[in-house]
């Protein structure tokens, strides 16, 4: 018995729970990126960005010590348990040690375990929830910066330069600046998100326990509750085990419980590459828990196999749903531009020999670029972390691109909101609010309210002739305007004027087309229409993302 909870409880196993090393540099990356981003005072998106960084990184450093506390705290509480267990295993000493004691030192132990796991899960969300968010913005500066070079014109930028406005030069040190966070948030992401499903599982495992061995309510009840607690109390620590079986005896026959003898059977077992418990004794039934189970069991018609429920889940690195990867629809055919919607599972396929091993492999619903739905194995499809993502060729795609002269005429449409807008009269209260924090922003530093920009599938070069069409009908034929412009607008410099449109009119004038093409296709829809426009606009172009990426590979791949 004494040897089959060492088997269970293997102290080396709480390392599970640390921080590891490379977690740690990781964080102590954004923390040195931190400074270079304070210094950016031109940076319009700069005052939110560097809000949203200190909150990372302030729940990064919480999860790091919550994390190293309970590595800590369960090393100690685990020997502590074990010495009792010891001690109501020897006859000479069983007097002093009663079940219930054990019982009781184990919910006490779990108890604080669930308490700090319960805050390290939050924390760890909370920094997941901030990367996003920062992301986010990092990506709709990336786009406006875009667009303002553009709109600028490589003589006026020359011009800039020689007139010692360096206009040029700090747009290309905002965009360095952006480029530089976004490689620094995604390298890290995987790491938040590792963190979070290990602390899930652990958090699972505690509750489980925990009510379990709050329930006992008398001797023989509680012994066995017990026994169920010493298997249960291995998952806790992430320990990987096989038991065969388990039998108690003198339940039934014997009124006096504290003689019993309580036999525990253990298999020998040994450990995969990937740490998967083998139980290497055959012919025997496995005990079924109806609580929790650490091992998947299946069999064949001559032998028994065991996988970790850790490969039920999906791969902790990818983004679930949203994960952009190259896939193929079948095992020879082309890579095309894809998104994963969903892990379905883990299948095994047929084989092929009599006789062969079973291979698991897990299963992901996948769409792709033509809309089409299909269930894929891991091994069709590559994403942005493999080297391979970024030299496989992609089968050959045939998009339609929407042009200027085709949303023109819904532009004109909208015109007479975007006149209440520039006069400062704009109907939608957040617009109104937008319009007046540009104006009273000092010169530079004309940040965004809260709400994201949103361009959805619309392209760069779409987006540059609308503007190039709003500045225009504003700055430059005011008779076809239907309201006075705010003469604040009017008292803009050029680069203020150019900035005017692109952060206040037409990420507004895209939603307003938006919410006409909405509105025709689902009138009577009861979701607000401004919502719904939205919703589409959050949805990217995935084949223009995948170009993207599929062209700039990361340096360190």
């Amino acid at each position: 018995a004494a040897r089959f909870l060492h088997s269970c409880v293997l102290l080396d196993s709480i390392n599970a729970l640390e921080v590891s090393s490379l977690e740690l540099r990781r964080i102590g990356k954004l923390q040195e990126f931190y400074r270079n981003l304070c210094a950016e005072s031109v940076l319009n998106e700069g005052p939110e960005i560097r809000d949203l960084w200190d909150k990372l990184l302030s729940t990064l450093h919480i999860a790091t010590s919550q994390a190293q506390l309970l590595h800590s705290n369960g090393i100690w509480e685990t020997n502590l348990l074990l010495n009792e267990y010891k001690s109501f295993m020897r006859p000479n000493m069983f007097s002093g040690v009663t079940v219930n004691a054990i019982i009781t030192s184990f919910a006490t132990v779990l108890q604080h375990f669930l308490l700090v796991s319960n805050n390290l899960t939050d924390t760890i969300q909370a920094a997941i929830l901030s990367h996003q968010t920062l992301q986010a913005q990092i990506l709709k500066a990336h786009k406006r910066l875009s667009i303002e070079t553009k709109q600028q014109g490589f003589l006026q930028c020359c011009l800039n330069l020689l007139l010692g406005n360096a206009w040029l030069m700090r747009r290309e040190s905002e965009l360095s600046t952006m480029s530089k966070a976004s490689s620094i948030v995604e390298s890290i992401a995987p790491s938040i998100h590792d963190i979070k499903i290990r602390n899930e599982r652990y958090n699972n495992n505690v509750v489980t326990l925990s009510a379990l061995i709050s329930t006992s309510n008398n001797a023989v009840e509680g012994e066995n509750k017990w026994l169920h607690s010493l298997i249960l109390i291995a998952s806790l620590f992430h320990c990987r085990f096989s038991l065969t079986s388990m039998s108690t005896t003198g339940y039934a026959s014997s009124t006096n419980t504290s003689s019993n003898e309580l036999a525990l059977s253990s298999s020998e077992y040994y450990s995969c590459s990937d740490g998967t418990a083998i139980s290497s004794t055959e012919n025997s039934s496995p005990l079924s828990i109806p609580v929790l189970s650490l091992t998947d069991y299946s069999s064949t018609n001559s032998e028994s196999s065991f996988h970790s429920n850790s490969f039920n889940l999906p791969d902790p690195g990818l983004q679930i749903p949203g994960e952009v990867i190259l896939c193929k629809s079948k095992a020879n055919g082309e890579y095309w531009p894809a998104v994963i919607k969903a892990f379905v599972g883990v299948q095994t396929p047929r084989c092929s020999r009599k006789g062969n091993q079973p291979t698991f492999q897990k299963v992901y619903l996948v769409q792709f670029c033509d809309e089409t739905i299909s269930e894929v194995p891991q091994s069709f499809f590559w994403t942005t972390a493999h080297r391979e993502f970024h030299v496989v060729e992609m089968g050959r795609i045939h998009t339609t691109e929407i042009t200027f002269k085709k949303i023109y005429p819904r532009l004109l449409n909208i015109m007479p909101e975007l006149d209440l807008i520039s006069s400062g009269n704009a109907q939608e209260p957040t617009v109104k609010e937008r319009h007046e924090h540009f104006l009273q922003a000092p010169i530079g530093q004309h940040a965004l309210l809260g709400e994201n920009v949103l361009y959805g599938q619309y392209s760069d070069n779409l987006l540059f002739d609308v503007a190039q069409f709003l500045s225009n009908r504003y700055f430059l034929n005011a008779t076809q305007r239907l309201e006075p412009l705010d003469p604040r607008v009017l008292q803009l410099c050029d680069h203020g004027r150019t900035s005017y449109v692109s952060d206040v009119l037409l990420p507004e004038a895209i939603l307003l087309i938006t919410m006409e093409e909405v509105n025709e296709e689902a009138p009577n829809h009861p979701i607000n229409l401004r919502e719904r426009a939205m919703d589409c606009l959050k949805e990217t172009d995935i084949v223009d993302l995948v170009n993207c990426l599929h062209n700039n590979p990361p340096k360190n791949i």
